[in-house]
């Protein structure tokens, strides 16, 4: 039988091999589109905060794991073209219970519609060609970045304990990031401080690669001019100014060069390990 009103997700479609490994539950919307869950009956629920905002820094005793990384988004321009952005962000995990989830009968086509303690969101999936067109939610989904303080405190607030996801032998390993993962996260993140920080007498670093009117060297910060434009001059050639833009800056050198403190991606995980990157392969 279809979806045809929000139902709890606990109570949705039916379990297929139920009591084995193979497992899963399958929710039909209608004729040529159905979405499939895995068989427990909880999912893990990745929300994503976004650097300098206050929502990277929430705490809660629900949360299971946080980690921080680069998210990646993108944009569609009027004429086809996309464009990637790189962020700076946060994931924060919970351990939603299906009884908590509603799923809303709505064809997500690759993003399936959801209410948790009355909040929207779109599960984030794999979708394909099979009867029709089939989503497939894994046991560990994203609803999104960016979130708000209010988002994250509303998925925490029925979210199962730390003691109930270990007493239950709910497990989660997570990947660390590799060596150019960990740099593009530092420098993201020294972006916005040293951005805020920048005055008349700082030196600033070049990205590599680039030169100023055919120098490289240390520059000195003369004066601000924008937001994002400086006017500098060289310590050996004063002579030479003109506008520095803020792409032209390398941030995490420029941060250790007047002696500020830069951020590395770190994180914690209460139900399981942070594997290695040189071991992830290897991770079941």
């Amino acid at each position: 039988m279809n979806l045809t009103e929000p139902t709890k997700l606990s109570e949705a479609g039916t379990v297929v091999d139920e009591g084995t490994t193979d497992a899963f539950q399958i929710v039909k919307l209608e004729d040529k589109y159905q979405v499939i869950f895995g068989a427990e009956d909880y999912i893990i629920v990745i929300a994503g905060a976004t650097y300098p905002k206050a929502p990277t820094r929430f705490e809660h005793p629900n949360m299971v794991a946080k980690q921080m990384k680069v998210h990646e988004t993108r944009a569609h321009w009027p004429d086809g073209r996309k464009k990637w952005f790189s962020h700076a962000g946060v994931d924060f995990y919970f351990v939603i219970p299906k009884s908590e989830i509603t799923l809303l009968p709505k064809k997500g086509y690759s993003y399936v519609p959801v209410e948790i303690n009355g909040e929207k969101y779109c599960f984030n999936v794999s979708g394909g060609s099979f009867n029709g067109w089939t989503d497939t939610v894994r046991r560990t989904t994203h609803v999104g970045i960016g979130c708000k303080l209010k988002t994250l405190k509303s998925l925490a607030a029925v979210a199962l304990s730390v003691e109930e996801v270990k007493h239950r032998g709910i497990t989660l390993d997570l990947h660390e990031l590799d060596f150019r993962q960990q740099a593009q996260f530092t420098e993201k993140v020294a972006s916005y401080d040293v951005r805020k920080r920048l005055k008349a007498g700082d030196k600033v670093v070049l990205e590599g690669g680039r030169d100023f009117n055919g120098k490289r060297a240390d520059f000195y910060i003369l004066a601000q001019k924008t937001l994002h434009r400086f006017i500098v001059w060289l310590d050996d050639h004063k002579s030479i100014r003109g506008r520095l833009s803020r792409q032209d800056i390398y941030y995490t050198k420029t941060a250790e060069l007047n002696g500020w403190p830069t951020v590395s991606a770190s994180g914690f995980n209460k139900i399981g390990d942070i594997v290695p990157y040189h071991l992830r392969k290897k991770a079941v």
